[in-house]
């Protein structure tokens, strides 16, 4: 179910094929949300162990680059896109060649040493001299607040420097592999639960976790399962009377 391409059917169809088991729609997804929910608690610390293991293997690596362990968030960048500098492009020019290229030349500048800080300034001496409306000055003030509140993510020169990635090309490719390549299919719709019971396994299968998750979540199980002989006897009385 986890797998790319893979559909209720197709997966049905593989069961039958290659173990002899026949379930339908019903009982396919009812094992896959209870192997979800069962692995879910495991999966994090396992991938911990596994990201602490690279880590160990690039440090221990010969040349003249550190690891670097980065996190990237889809947006976190934001602003090197053109919606917050064009926003206030045209704001201040109204929408044409002018905003573009005023825009543009924010975008330069937000790379270079301070540039965050460096826009703003820019910014705000442009705006003090253009006589705006008021949804002007409020699309602009929304988009000058919008940098504002994410200067600290936005030092890229610093973090060019210090050998970061500053894109969010790794962050995009991720969401096509995890998300697209299995949500995305043709007539496929989705429920937000059932949704997330695929990618919770996806991201296992994909992390090439799958074998120590899925054992961790049993070993986590197993106790729950097991009975006293107490506990059985007192079922059986239960049951004969």
């Amino acid at each position: 179910m986890a797998e790319t391409g893979a559909t209720q059917q197709t997966v049905l169809a593989r069961l039958k094929r290659e173990h002899g088991v026949v379930w339908g729609v019903k009982k396919l997804r009812a094992v896959a949300e209870k192997t979800s929910a069962a692995m879910e608690p495991c999966r994090r610390e396992q991938q911990a162990v596994q990201v602490v293991e690279w880590l160990r293997q690039a440090q221990d690596s010969k040349g003249r680059n550190r690891p670097v362990l980065a996190a990237g968030r889809d947006g976190i960048t934001l602003c090197t896109q053109p919606h917050s500098f064009t926003v206030m492009g045209e704001a201040l020019f109204g929408p044409g060649r002018a905003a573009a290229a005023w825009a543009a030349r924010m975008r330069k500048l937000l790379m270079k040493p301070n540039g965050p800080f460096r826009v703003l300034h820019a910014a705000a001496a442009m705006r003090s001299r253009r006589n705006l409306s008021a949804r002007a000055r409020k699309d602009f003030q929304r988009a000058y607040n919008d940098i504002c509140t994410r200067t600290k993510h936005m030092q890229y020169a610093e973090f060019r420097r210090l050998g970061l990635p500053i894109g969010s090309g790794i962050t995009e490719a991720a969401c096509k592999t995890v998300f697209t390549q299995r949500l995305k299919l043709s007539g496929m719709r989705w429920s937000r639960g059932g949704a997330q019971t695929i990618l919770n396994l996806r991201v296992v299968s994909l992390s090439g976790l799958w074998d120590k998750v899925y054992q961790a979540a049993v070993n986590a199980t197993l106790p729950l399962l097991r009975r006293t002989p107490e506990a059985s006897t007192s079922k059986c009385r239960r049951n004969a009377a």
